[in-house]
């Protein structure tokens, strides 16, 4: 530890400065200060902290009669903090400390690299001994307690990644077709390396080409920007490792073809990360960074999502191919086995195959499958009767009603008002009638008794607005539809919604057939539909109409099939979506394997 015994006041200004400051980064609390004098039985201390090396100090906490006893001025203050965090420790006694008082500073290491926090406390002299022996174990365990919250930091941050990377690959998995899956690797991986581009090339056979770039619906093939980055990932591939550009130091990677694609599109830095399976590669990544390279455990991270990701979109990829393509390599694979078969060997695939055949002649349940929703035909549009403000709301969406029940109100107070007005108004003609009977006015008489009339009629107007400002649900059923919980005391004009029942009678399905599917349907067709909310449960439904005309549904043109069904669950809400499965009759096998490929064809060659 040094000494000194420089003698400055330190203005009370200085510690209004630190307290006030808004960046100061406070690990200490006010609790952290009142252990710590405590610990060292000092009379006060103070929190000073900084966000980076080089930094001003600001206070992050202090202790009652801080400014009183501490009196050393501010430059020194900040003097007698640097040293602690360069030495750990440091002591100032007497003089600038106070008489007979000493001043302690030690370092709490800080948050984050290059960060500081020191903690000052002033002590008496008698127990300054007892300060220096508490001092050192101080100092290590606030160091080690940083370097442990620095381990635990990183790897929460290590963890972090991971289930990103592991986010990633179940997109993947979860995807229907292979396009879908590399569009939202592509998109994933750019959003999480915060990227400017990320593209996925494929070679399923001896040509590179572009399959998903990010954020990207369409693939631009035939620009010479993609043609570029086709021949960089080829060049990749040829080598059998990843290439990054600019290339580093000392690394002895060919990489002209991808030094042309980064000079024509512009990228800053590009790394080519290949995928496959035991050195037989089939693709690349192609990612496109900012101002900075990619870091190595970003590389790292990249190299962990092409090897899981890279066994899923084959699986996707050898899905979608053509069944013709398929069976082709199938049978060149079966008769290769053939020829290398003896004669009796011969005889048992002579069999095998004749077994084969005839499973393809067996008839096969087939069914057809299509999306399906709930509707029902009781609907009922519940508004307000007249112009009014809401009063009250006594049900809200999803509440279960039956016929006749009280929705919401309206306020009565104006017809209230009006209805006085208009007893007062025929107490008044009255009166007036009888006044002219008695003069003998009659034409006066027969005035009065048409206003006597007339105020009747608009008393039995107001009446009949005061009850009906209940507003009743017309149906047994749900309310499906409807905000007015949330417009308590807003104007409601006449006619204009206020909630949507729906009926529990009448549910019926309505089943989106493929035009392709359509002619295997007829009315009376049975089968069977599950919905989201419970999948292991199938209801069976009949087929009662079909719709005349098809609409264009989910971007495919699709025929409305009605189905009813005998009785609704008792969970069942109009609008859920489930799948149906409709009997289409028996078909053999080999129909049911090659009808989408013989229609396609046909349509094609147009015979």
């Amino acid at each position: 530890m040094h000494s000194t015994d420089e003698s400055l006041a330190l203005p009370s200004s200085l510690l209004v400065r630190f307290a006030s400051a808004e960046d100061a980064e406070a690990i200490g609390s006010q609790a952290l200060l009142a252990n710590i004098r405590a610990l060292f039985d000092a009379r006060s201390a103070i929190l000073l902290a900084r966000s980076a090396q080089g930094g001003q100090w600001r206070a992050a906490g202090a202790t009652d009669g801080t400014a009183e006893v501490l009196t050393v001025g501010a430059r020194l203050l900040e003097d007698v903090a640097d040293r602690a965090v360069n030495e750990a420790a440091c002591l100032i006694r007497g003089g600038s400390a106070g008489a007979g008082r000493a001043l302690i500073a030690l370092t709490l290491g800080g948050d984050r690299p290059g960060s500081s926090v020191v903690v000052m406390v002033s002590v008496d002299s008698p127990d300054l001994p007892r300060a220096v022996s508490i001092a050192g174990p101080l100092v290590q365990l606030a160091a080690d307690t940083m370097r442990l919250r620095g381990a635990l930091t990183s790897t929460r941050l290590e963890n972090e990644r991971l289930g990103k990377i592991i986010d990633i690959v179940g997109r993947v998995d979860r995807a229907a077709r292979f396009k879908v899956a590399a569009q939202q690797m592509v998109d994933g991986l750019c959003s999480y390396m915060q990227a400017s581009q990320v593209a996925l090339c494929w070679r399923p056979r001896k040509r590179v080409k572009v399959v998903a770039v990010s954020h990207m619906d369409s693939i631009p093939r035939r620009t010479e920007l993609a043609r570029l980055m086709e021949e960089a990932v080829d060049e990749g591939l040829q080598q059998g490792r990843e290439l990054i550009w600019p290339l580093p130091s000392g690394d002895g990677a060919r990489t002209w073809a991808l030094t042309a694609y980064a000079r024509e599109s512009g990228a800053l830095n590009v790394v080519v990360v290949p995928m496959g399976i035991g050195g037989d590669f089939i693709g690349a990544l192609v990612v496109e960074g900012t101002e900075r390279p990619l870091s190595e455990p970003q590389l790292w991270l990249l190299r962990l999502l092409a090897d899981q990701a890279v066994t899923r979109l084959i699986a996707h990829h050898e899905a979608e191919r053509p069944l013709a393509t398929r069976l082709w390599q199938q049978i060149g694979k079966s008769l290769r086995f053939a020829q290398s078969l003896t004669l009796r060997r011969s005889l048992l695939a002579t069999v095998a195959v004749s077994v084969l055949a005839g499973l393809a002649m067996m008839p096969l349940e087939h069914r057809v499958h299509a999306p399906a929703v709930l509707r029902t035909d009781q609907l009922a549009q519940v508004g307000a009767p007249f112009d009014g403000f809401i009063d009250a709301v006594l049900v809200k969406v999803g509440d279960p009603v039956v016929a006749g029940q009280v929705l919401f109100r309206l306020k009565t107070r104006e017809l209230l008002l009006e209805r006085a007005s208009a007893l007062a108004d025929i107490a008044q003609y009255e009166r007036e009638a009888q006044k002219h009977q008695a003069s003998g006015a009659g034409a006066d008489m027969r005035i009065a008794l048409a206003q006597v009339e007339q105020a009747r009629a608009r008393l039995q107007h107001i009446d009949y607005r005061h009850a009906a400002a209940e507003v009743r649900s017309p149906i047994d059923g749900l309310v499906v539809e409807g905000d007015l919980p949330q417009q308590l005391g807003a104007p409601l004009r006449r006619g204009e919604p206020g909630f949507r029942v729906a009926g529990r009678q009448g549910i019926y399905v309505d089943i989106l057939v493929h035009e392709s599917d359509i002619s295997l349907i007829h009315p009376g067709t049975t089968g069977e539909v599950a919905l989201v909310g419970q999948p292991a449960i199938a209801t069976a439904i009949r087929v009662s109409h079909i719709v005349p005309m098809a609409s264009l549904q989910g971007g495919e043109n699709a025929v409305v099939v009605r189905g009813q069904v005998d009785s609704a669950e008792e969970w069942w809400r109009p609008g859920m979506t489930g799948m149906a499965r409709l009997d289409a009759g028996q078909r053999p096998v080999w129909w049911l394997a090659t009808r989408r490929l013989v229609d396609f064809a046909r349509m094609q060659l147009w015979w």
